[in-house]
């Protein structure tokens, strides 16, 4: 029974080991992410490398209804930095929007600083890819 709790010991150990030495998830901060009432069904996105060594990503794109619950997936892998934007529950919008309000999901985030080196930075609106941009930081 001695050798079962060492072995658990150890495992536990190299475990807590490898959590220790895992390097710090990425952050981005979004100043804005909701929907709204927009008369025109576009989709408009951008991204672009901000001082600081800082990705700026901001957009809209139609959903059918401002009430959809919004979030989000972002990672940086390597040399691939991914955002998807997602929206959920959308159900068909009520009848009685004034004046025929068209929903659209509304996103504005900045990464935190990234180091130096060649990305693949891949953006999506609802697991569909809108944007594939390779972006140099120096």
């Amino acid at each position: 029974m001695n050798r079962f709790w060492l072995v658990t010991g150890g495992v536990l150990v190299l475990a807590l080991a490898f959590l220790a030495l895992e390097t710090p998830s990425e952050q981005i901060n979004f100043t804005d992410l909701e929907t709204e009432c927009r008369y025109d069904r576009t989709t408009g996105f951008d991204i672009s490398l901000k001082p600081g060594n800082v990705l700026a990503f901001s957009g809209h794109y139609p959903v059918n209804n401002t009430e959809a619950d919004l979030s989000y997936r972002y990672s940086r892998s390597g040399d691939t930095i991914k955002l998807d934007i997602i929206a959920k529950n959308e159900t068909q919008a009520p009848a009685n929007y004034f004046n025929s309000c068209l929903a659209s999901v509304v996103y504005k985030a900045q990464t935190s600083s990234i180091p130096d080196g060649r990305y693949d930075v891949i953006l999506k609106h609802d697991g569909q890819r809108v944007e594939h941009q390779v972006i140099g930081i120096k």
